[in-house]
């Protein structure tokens, strides 16, 4: 007997150094890969459309804590029709007034820190470790009370807790209790399989013994309060408090309240079962047996446990797993292109996207609409795909990017990878290059507008306006706010067809070709390409380059930039406010009025564009501080049979109309520039006789042309005319030397209404 006893000391022995090396082994690294997060941005704007909820979901994802009454640094709470957030020390109001935001204070626009877009796993499971002293003791008593409230008194095992369980399991016939301290869980998840055996059951013990030997009681509980499995969401695992505080509750652990910390230790035993998001009731249950036990124990006194039961769960609505996907999949494949394959899970690292999170929300969701209106409306659609990008001018970044109509049935992004031939989107860029060549030019000159025929290798080309209308000559700029095709020839032979190929290759449309049908625009690009060409209109002149990745942090903290700002000079500011007030007027009374009911006119400006047979569909158009691309079309370039005004404009007016970007005024006319009125028949400078006329821009150094020959025979130079037209509006000099950009079509309005 004594040498069994002996063997049994010995084996003994040699388990346990086994279990001590085990724990040596696995606690000398780290025990969770540090996720790969990707971060957007968050701006609270005037006139944004969402309501509450969406930015206290995004205040959430930015690590802001929806909480009862505002304590500390990054709480906020939802009260009535407000959001009042502590941020950088100072609080910061969002009203808001029919779903949309009324207002922002003490700021009309305002950058909240970044929120987390998506987790890169290395494994399928979301976990976000955090230190002990973010952890509150309320939540850890809620634990203990549940799991093993002599966990400070105890070697790793509990023999009075083991032995209470085998009698009840003996009594009852089958295993209703556990034994297993928090320790024992703990060595069970991190070195044993989930088998049940005895042999396992030993060695779950001796490994508990081992890790209360190699680390202190408070380095436990932080192990495992980030270890803990707490269900499923979306299909992917939750792991440790933090994250389960954010994914239940939208706050983080350190703000959990008694009842919220509670609800938590109370579904360890059973996550899915006891689930707050699919079993509330149950979860309640549990909830308020944890509150009964800590006041049994007498960690908390009746008056708390009384009014944490009063709390109703209030779990918070279920987040998305991965919000803006096809643009999170562009970004990690932007990072790993100049980095490495699979090192933002990998390294852990940080990526910051310029997406910002509530844009990328309207995005979608009027894509959706849009889309599901054009299926109905035109059976033709309803297999269509649809693509949308959004650049802020001034640094190009990509505040929002859709890929398709669903993410699920495609990953296929075609905002960045969909090259489709432009159509007309292309005309402003050609009349940008013809205003930058020639200066004599100004929106009121005039192009032919009759039939033509080209030779194309052999092949006689006979270009059409879309409404098969034709004319002597017609205006730059009717030409172009109604899409004319013929006058579109006309200007790029001018400026030279290989001239503006290497024009629109500088600007990214490297798909440009030197053939007369570059100026229809039958050459590729994809949205995000047009988004980039058009941001040198607000941008007067100068083009930014979009980008969707500012930097990377990597795991030591230093920061690494991957698309810094990149901008040139394209064209004159002059060119590029002649062009873009044509391209106001196509929203006015262009092939783009049908928006006007939506839009702000005088605040927006966009082209429409279509291909043969209304194969793709486009309309990219811009406010001061937007620029957005929307096409519509079938994958494999089927027939739309619907046109740039029919299919993508309505998505791109809606999208902007909820953005918060509409309103503030587009560039003011650069110096020299002026507005001349001009006879709406002849489109030169107008005389008295002339029966109706309108406002156009001229260069105040142009040289004297002719004012109208249907009504008159006089030269004389803009100069002179815009000194007339001040002399007889009796406007200062003063007045129109700066401030506010000149109303182009105000006097035309004010005169005809007078006659």
């Amino acid at each position: 007997m004594a040498v069994g006893l002996t063997a049994v000391v010995v084996a003994g022995g040699v388990l346990y150094s086994q279990a001590l090396t085990t724990v040596d082994r696995v606690i000398a690294r780290p025990l969770w890969d540090q996720p790969g997060r990707i971060l957007g941005t968050l701006e609270v704007r005037v006139g944004l459309n969402v309501g509450p909820r969406v930015i206290s979901q995004a205040l959430s994802a930015a690590g802001y804590s929806n909480v009862s009454r505002i304590e500390t640094e990054g709480d906020f709470v939802v009260a009535g029709d407000g959001i009042l957030v502590l941020a950088d020390g100072e609080e910061v109001l969002i009203t808001f007034d029919q779903g949309s935001v009324a207002s922002v204070s003490p700021y009309p626009v305002y950058q909240f820190d970044p929120p987390r877009l998506a987790g890169v796993f290395a494994e399928s499971e979301r976990r976000e470790p955090v230190s002990a002293d973010q952890v509150p003791e309320r939540v850890v008593q809620a634990v203990l009370a549940m799991e093993d409230s002599r966990f400070f008194s105890h070697p790793g095992f509990d023999a009075l807790g083991l032995a209470r369980a085998l009698i009840t399991n003996v009594i009852a016939g089958s295993r209703k209790q556990g034994g297993s301290t928090l320790t024992q869980q703990l060595a069970k998840n991190l070195f044993l399989t989930p088998t049940k055996s005895y042999e396992r059951k030993a060695r779950e013990l001796l490994l508990a013994v081992a890790l209360e030997q190699r680390l202190s009681k408070d380095e436990i509980l932080n192990l495992y309060l980030n270890q803990v499995y707490l269900g499923q969401v979306g299909g992917v695992a939750i792991c440790g408090f933090e994250e389960a505080a954010r994914t239940y509750f939208d706050v983080s652990a350190s703000r959990l309240t008694l009842g919220q910390a509670a609800t938590l230790a109370g579904i360890i035993s059973a996550p899915n079962r006891f689930s707050p998001t699919r079993h509330p009731s149950r979860a309640q249950e549990r909830r308020d047996l944890v509150i009964d036990r800590m006041q049994e124990i007498g960690w908390i006194d009746r008056g708390e446990a009384d009014a944490a039961r009063a709390q109703p769960l209030a779990v918070a609505p279920t987040r998305q797993s991965r919000q803006a996907p096809w643009a999170i999949d562009t970004a990690v494949s932007i990072v790993e292109e100049e980095m490495g394959d699979d090192v933002v899970g990998d390294r852990g690292l940080t990526v910051h996207t310029t997406i910002d999170v509530l844009l990328q929300q309207i995005a979608e969701s009027t894509v959706e609409k849009k889309m599901a209106e054009l299926a109905r409306a035109h059976p033709t659609a309803a297999t269509a795909e649809v693509a949308l990008v959004a650049v802020e001018p001034s640094t190009g970044d990509i505040l929002a990017m859709v890929g398709g109509r669903s993410y699920r049935n495609s990953s296929f992004n075609r905002a960045t990878l969909g090259s489709r031939q432009v159509g007309s989107t292309v005309k402003p860029l050609t009349w940008l290059l013809a205003y930058e060549l020639d200066v004599a030019l100004s929106p009121s000159s005039t192009v032919p507008n009759e039939s033509i025929e080209r030779d194309v290798n052999g092949t006689i080309w006979n270009p059409r306006n879309y409404d098969g209308s034709t004319s002597a000559t017609v205006t730059l700029d009717r030409a172009l706010a109604l899409s004319h095709n013929i006058p579109a020839v006309h200007v790029s032979e001018m400026v030279g067809l290989g001239r503006l190929a290497d024009h629109l290759k500088r600007q990214g449309l490297q798909s440009a070709r030197a053939l007369p049908s570059v100026a229809l625009g039958a050459f590729e690009a994809s949205p995000q390409d047009l988004a980039s060409a058009y941001t040198v209109f607000p941008g007067g002149g100068k083009q930014s380059m979009a980008r969707l990745v500012e930097s990377v942090r990597l795991p030591d903290g230093t920061d690494r930039d991957i698309q810094p700002v990149r901008k040139q000079r394209v064209s004159s500011s002059r060119a590029a406010f002649f062009t873009q007030t044509t391209l106001e007027r196509v929203l006015e009374w262009g092939t783009g009025r049908s928006a006007a009911e939506v839009v702000e006119i005088g605040s927006v400006g966009g082209k429409t564009g279509t291909t043969d047979r209304g194969r793709d569909a486009w309309f990219v158009g811009f406010t001061s501080s937007l620029v957005v691309a929307v096409w519509v079309g079938h994958d494999k370039a089927y027939d739309l049979g619907r046109t740039g005004a029919q299919a993508a404009l309505p998505i791109w007016a809606e999208f902007i109309s909820r953005s918060g970007h509409m309103g503030a005024a587009l560039p003011s006319p650069p110096s020299g520039i002026a507005a001349v009125p001009v006879c709406t028949q002849t489109g030169q400078p107008a005389v008295a006789e002339c029966d109706e006329t309108t406002m156009e821009w001229f260069s105040e150094s142009d040289e004297a042309v002719d004012s109208c020959v249907m009504h008159g025979s006089n030269r004389r130079s803009p100069k002179s005319i815009i000194e007339g037209l001040r002399r007889r509006l009796k406007v200062e000099e003063s007045d129109q030397s700066g401030g506010d950009r000149p109303k182009p079509w105000g006097w035309f309005k004010r005169r005809r209404a007078k006659d």
